[in-house]
C-alpha cells in the first residue's frame, strides 16, 4: 500500500500521478491507467480547473470576489455570478438544515485564531472569541433573488468558504471528468477531500486508509469503495494544545471558539458538497443528536474516527470488505 496523501492511500503502483499545490497544501491527481498524452491533457484541465476556482474562492487573494465581498457588502450589494450564486445559496441552506451550526460567515474569527493554530501564540479570550461569533452569522448574509447580489447587514460577517470551497470544487471536476468520458480518476484537494471517478478496474474498489487524528501516516481503518466522493474534517495539523482539550480549525459559531482536534468525522456520498457540510456538522452537533440528524442525508456512509479507533455511524452504503490496521 502506498501512502499518496496524509489521510488517504491508493493500492497501485502503476498508473500516472501528478501533485501540485493549492490550498497551502499538497494535492495531487492519480490514475491507475498506463500515462498517454491524453493523461497529461487531462491532468492539465483538471489543475487549470482547481487552481481557477480556488482563485475565486480564496479570502486571502485581495482581487478575489470573496475578498471583494468581505471588504466591501458591508457597505453595498455585490453581483454574484452563477457559481458563487449557486455555492452562497447552498451555504444559507446549509445553515438553516443545520440549525445555524455551519456558518461559513466566521472568517474574523478564523483571522483571531490564525497565530495560535499555526504558531502557538496566546489565544483569544473567550469573551473576545465570543463577541466575534456573535457579530458574524450567515443570517447577517442577504442574498436577493432578483438582483443576484449579497450584502452583509453589518460589519462583522466575513466569509470563509474552507472546506465547502474545495467540496464545490470536486464537484466541478466531477463534472469535467464526466465531459471527458475520462478513465478512472482520483483526485484529492489537500489531506481531506477526495474525489473517485469511475472503478479502477472492471471488479476492483478503490482502497482508502483512514488516519488516527493528530497522529501523521498512523492508518487504522481501510475501506473499499466505489466511485464517490471522501471528506473529513476535524484531523489537522493547524491545531495547538489547550487547557481543555486541542484546539482545531473548526470555529462553534455560537462561541467562536474552535473543537476538539482530536475527533474527526468522514463522510462517503457522492457530493463532495454534501460530504464536506456534514463532516464539518457532525463536529459541532452533541453526539446524541447525530443519529437523528442524519436521518435527514439516506444515502451518506459516515465514520467517527478518533485515536482509539473508528466507528461506523450509518448502514454501509458503499463500503465493502476493507479491514482494520494495527
Amino acid at each position: 500500500m502506498q501512502s499518496l496523501s496524509p489521510h488517504w492511500s491508493l493500492g497501485d503502483e502503476r498508473g500516472a500521478r501528478e501533485s501540485f499545490s493549492a490550498f497551502n497544501t499538497l494535492c495531487w491527481i492519480y490514475t491507475p491507467q498506463e500515462p498517454t498524452p491524453e493523461t497529461k491533457t487531462l491532468f492539465k484541465a483538471i489543475r487549470d480547473s482547481v487552481l481557477s476556482w480556488q482563485k475565486r474562492l480564496s479570502r486571502f487573494d485581495p482581487l478575489s470576489l470573496i475578498s471583494r465581498i468581505n471588504r466591501e457588502a458591508h457597505l453595498k450589494a455585490i453581483p454574484l455570478p452563477p457559481g458563487e450564486w449557486s455555492l452562497l445559496r447552498l451555504c444559507k441552506e446549509y445553515h438553516r438544515s443545520s440549525r445555524g451550526l455551519f456558518d461559513v460567515s466566521l472568517g474574523r474569527v478564523a483571522d483571531r485564531w490564525r497565530e495560535t493554530l499555526r504558531k502557538g501564540a496566546p489565544p483569544p479570550s473567550r469573551e473576545e472569541s465570543l463577541a466575534l461569533a456573535e457579530a458574524a452569522g450567515m443570517e447577517r448574509v442577504f442574498l436577493d433573488n432578483l438582483s443576484r447580489t449579497v450584502r452583509f447587514l453589518s460589519p462583522g460577517p466575513s466569509l470563509d468558504l474552507g472546506a465547502l470551497g474545495k467540496g464545490f470544487i470536486l464537484e466541478r471536476v466531477a463534472e469535467l471528468l464526466h465531459s471527458r468520458s475520462a478513465p478512472p480518476t482520483a483526485v484529492s484537494l489537500g489531506d481531506s477531500s477526495i474525489l473517485f471517478h469511475r472503478l479502477p478496474s472492471p471488479g476492483r474498489l478503490w482502497s482508502l486508509l483512514l488516519e488516527a487524528p493528530l497522529q501523521p501516516n498512523l492508518f487504522i481503518k481501510e475501506l473499499l469503495l466505489p466511485a464517490l466522493s471522501a471528506t473529513t474534517s476535524g484531523g489537522t495539523y493547524q491545531h495547538a494544545s489547550l487547557g481543555e482539550g486541542i484546539a482545531g480549525h473548526v470555529f462553534h459559531p455560537l462561541s467562536g471558539i474552535p473543537v476538539d482536534a482530536s475527533l474527526q468525522y468522514t463522510v462517503l456520498s457522492t457530493s463532495p458538497l454534501l460530504g464536506e457540510f456534514l463532516s464539518t456538522t457532525l463536529l459541532l452537533l452533541p453526539f446524541q443528536e447525530i443519529p437523528l440528524f442524519l436521518e435527514a442525508f439516506p444515502g451518506v456512509e459516515v465514520f467517527r474516527v478518533t485515536s482509539k479507533g473508528v466507528e461506523r455511524l450509518t448502514r454501509p452504503w458503499y463500503t465493502h470488505g476493507g479491514s482494520d490496521h494495527e
